[in-house]
């Protein structure tokens, strides 16, 4: 699934947190930690009450390693 045209197409979706969480862990799968990094801070920074608050702190925290 192309997670960040959903982000687009459904800016208000209650999945947005997901979706974004989804799409970070993508990136550092392919190695690209820089846009995998940005992606859970701002999931983390604009969603922190979501329940995938957690998993992105601790994907992050393992990116630092």
């Amino acid at each position: 699934m192309n997670f960040n045209k959903f982000i687009l197409d459904y800016p208000k979706s209650k999945f947005i947190p997901e979706a974004i969480l989804k799409e970070g862990l993508c990136f550092l799968d392919i190695g690209d930690k820089s846009d995998g990094r940005y992606l859970l801070e701002k999931l983390i920074k604009d969603y922190p009450k979501s329940v995938e608050d957690r998993p992105a702190r601790m994907y992050l925290n393992k990116t630092k390693q």
